[in-house]
């Protein structure tokens, strides 16, 4: 009998241990769980930073196209105009006899705003007429011809630049920071 309850109490032991787990085996799971949570979190910032340039550079690059295609359609001068201070832009019409300013909002243009972690780091503008003396504004002209720009927009990290040819008003994205880019340069590849 005593074999018995010794066995009993062997198999009592050996099951009592294997149920649970100790403090050190709970705190390490613990821990793992936090270091992955936190890379996760890290991972998910950045992808979210850069989503958030990608989109905002996507929506001034479609500006531009668009102040382009309306500049030819109606047949007077159109501008992009930058304001740093505050991330926003938007398209104006000039008529020229009239000098009358008018800023364009319909189905296809909104005036635009750049997100919080997002903003305008360069923007250069060689003026191909004397219309005006602000720089932070690109004209385009009803002849298809603009003023040679380049625009970067930048969350810290990344950057994308925007590069308007003068002869062709064509807009680029670029992922990247195009500093090679000169801005007389016309490329007849993609006339």
């Amino acid at each position: 009998m005593n074999a018995g309850i010794q066995k009993n109490r062997q198999s009592s032991m050996a099951h009592r241990q294997s149920c649970g787990f100790t403090l050190v085996e709970l705190t390490a799971a613990a821990a793992l769980l936090a270091l992955l949570t936190s890379a996760a979190f890290i991972t998910y910032n950045q992808t979210w930073r850069h989503w958030a340039l990608r989109q905002n550079a996507e929506r001034f690059y479609l500006t531009a196209r668009y102040a382009r295609v309306l500049a030819i359609e109606s047949g007077q001068v159109c501008r992009l105009v930058i304001d740093p201070e505050s991330k926003a832009y938007y398209i104006v019409q000039i008529d020229r006899q009239t000098d009358e300013v008018t800023a364009v909002s319909d189905l296809w243009h909104r005036p635009g705003k750049l997100d919080e972690s997002v903003l305008f780091e360069g923007l250069m503008v060689v003026r191909s007429e004397g219309l005006g003396d602000s720089s932070s504004a690109i004209t385009f002209y009803p002849d298809g011809r603009a003023d040679a720009a380049t625009v970067r927009l930048t969350n810290g990290q990344r950057t994308f630049t925007v590069q308007i040819s003068a002869a062709t008003a064509r807009a680029t994205l670029i992922m990247g920071d195009a500093e090679t880019y000169e801005p007389d340069q016309i490329d007849l590849d993609m006339i």
